[in-house]
């Protein structure tokens, strides 16, 4: 049995350091855990990251390539039009090209201010319709 006098005390205090170090150790188990899960997703990332820089450098090295071919297509197309007026040709295409353009236009045009007429047409007779006009 528990004594009188100084015995309760001394069990309670020790319950409570029994549970606080009971406590600390799942804290730190907790922590643990999650410092484990920050330094996984931390190596992802750092992978990730390579991964993107590698893919950069494979992608800069492909501009540089299609930046020099550019420049070799400017070079050979300005030779080519050494001594050749290409604008009365360029023109005409664009004449041209703006002709088939405006044609295509006007059709459509007719073709939506038909449909527009048709709707308002079956528009005014259903409602003549239902006020029984007809």
């Amino acid at each position: 049995m528990i004594r009188r006098g100084g015995g309760t005390p001394k069990v309670v205090a020790g319950v409570v350091v029994f549970f606080g170090f009971v406590y600390f150790i799942y804290l730190y188990n907790d922590l643990s855990g999650q410092l484990k899960n920050t330094e996984n997703s931390a190596a992802r990332y750092r992978r990730d990251a390579e991964s993107a820089s590698a893919q950069l450098q494979v992608q800069m090295g492909h501009n540089g390539r299609l930046q020099k071919a550019l420049q070799a297509e400017k070079l050979k197309f300005k030779a080519s039009l050494d001594g050749k007026p290409a604008w009365p040709k360029l023109l005409s295409t664009l004449q041209l090209t703006f002709d088939m353009q405006h044609g295509s236009t006007i059709t459509k045009y007719s073709d939506v201010t038909d449909w527009i007429l048709l709707v308002i047409c079956i528009g005014f007779y259903v409602l003549m319709e239902s006020l029984n006009c007809l």
